[in-house]
């Protein structure tokens, strides 16, 4: 039997209690900074002192937390360092931003006690996460506008006639503070008779709202408004040829075709070119446009997918016997893809796509018949075309 177990190709491993031991924890021990406490102390101080200052109103006149950004040492910024024992029941992190910062919540019985622990603590650990420290100071209007500032963006706004921004309500990881807030800004756009705000979906734990202003007076609130996490502009996209500019060329740089040279004929299957260039069209013989724009007319795109109705349907000029409807990749792919293989056609299309090859072919044959010496015979043909074709076609010495 052992000789037998030996040769077996799979072995199995019971697991017994040995083998089952913690993790090692990993790391070193906790790392003391509290060296450090004395010389920071006094400069903590006056910072949080004017944190309160800067804060003042907004605590006076409303029960909203508002946000500090507390800045560590550079031997300070791993997480494992964080200086949590100190910041929990004062000031809770809700975020970070550049490296080595932290945003914290801001109240001001919170304040209070951190202002407590910096003067006259005697715990260890505390002094430890005090040193960890490089400053803290408050959230304001530049932060919330990033590299503009509040001049510059309100003559932007105005320029531009620009009425949506895109507005980002902080979240202090507490329901009832988050919910103060947004009744706040609801309010605040009420008083200034502003739309409600629209959500928008960005991602889970992303506050973020499409804010209209019919007019900018309450552009400066909502820049020092404490909830206000960043105010920015909504980024448009537009479509455009995939052309690169790169020098002007002078007539003489595209000279015409040479008289007394006979040229062979090329049929091209792309986009077209300037109709208004005439050092271009002087090369050109003849060109094919049914129904195709050209590369500075509005951009045409294929039809939607055929109802299920119509079978059988084609792709690539293979029939496909179906009893449920094709749904094709992109049913709105541009019409300048090269190939059918994005083209989804019925019967009557695939005869009129055979009914345009054709055209095409005696396109290219009239025009190698033609003895113009003086110009070029080159065929230009729509998109429209060279998505019904299977392969290219170059005509050479007046050949198809």
């Amino acid at each position: 039997m052992n000789g037998e177990h030996e040769h077996l190709p799979i072995k199995i491993v019971v697991t017994t209690e040995a083998d089952l031991r913690p993790p090692h924890a990993g790391g070193g021990p906790r790392k003391d900074f509290g060296s450090r406490y004395a010389d920071i102390r006094r400069t903590l101080l006056n910072e949080i002192d004017g944190l309160k200052q800067f804060y003042d109103r907004a605590f006076t006149e409303s029960n909203l937390p508002a946000v500090a950004r507390l800045r560590l040492s550079e031997d300070t910024i791993a997480k494992t360092h964080r200086p949590d024992y100190l910041l929990q029941d004062t000031c809770p992190i809700i975020g970070g931003e550049d490296f080595g910062e932290l945003l914290v919540s801001v109240r001001p019985q919170g304040l209070a006690r951190l202002k407590d622990f910096v003067a006259r603590t005697t715990d260890s650990r505390l002094k430890s996460d005090i040193g960890k420290i490089k400053g803290i100071e408050p959230y304001t209007s530049e932060d919330v506008l990033g590299e503009w500032s509040v001049s510059q963006f309100k003559r932007l706004l105005r320029e531009h006639e620009i009425r949506d921004l895109k507005f980002r309500l902080f979240t202090h990881r507490d329901r009832e503070l988050d919910a103060r807030l947004l009744h706040a800004l609801e309010e605040m756009a009420g008083r200034y008779k502003l739309p409600a705000p629209i959500p928008l979906n960005y991602g889970a734990g992303i506050r973020l709202y499409r804010i209209t202003l019919p007019a900018y007076e309450a552009f400066d609130e909502l820049t020092h408004y404490v909830g206000t996490q960043s105010l920015s502009l909504f980024q448009y996209f537009t479509v455009s040829t995939q052309s690169t500019h790169l020098a002007d060329l002078a007539p003489d740089q595209v000279p015409p075709p040479d008289p007394d040279r006979d040229y062979p004929i090329v049929g091209i299957i792309d986009s077209g070119t300037d109709p208004n260039n005439p050092q271009l069209q002087a090369w050109v013989v003849d060109r094919d446009e049914i129904d195709a724009p050209r590369v500075d007319q509005e951009a045409t795109y294929a039809p939607s997918p055929p109802p299920a109705a119509e079978k059988p349907l084609r792709r690539n000029h293979q029939v496909q016997e179906s009893s449920e409807r094709f749904d094709p990749p992109c049913p709105c792919r541009p019409l300048h893809h090269h190939g059918s293989g994005g083209r989804w056609m019925t019967d009557p299309q695939v005869k009129a796509a055979h009914t345009q090859r054709s055209h095409f072919l005696s396109l290219l044959l009239e025009a190698g018949k033609k003895s113009i010496p003086a110009r070029t015979q080159v065929a230009l043909l729509s998109r429209q075309v060279a998505a019904s074709l299977p392969l290219p076609v170059v005509v050479s010495d007046r050949k198809v």
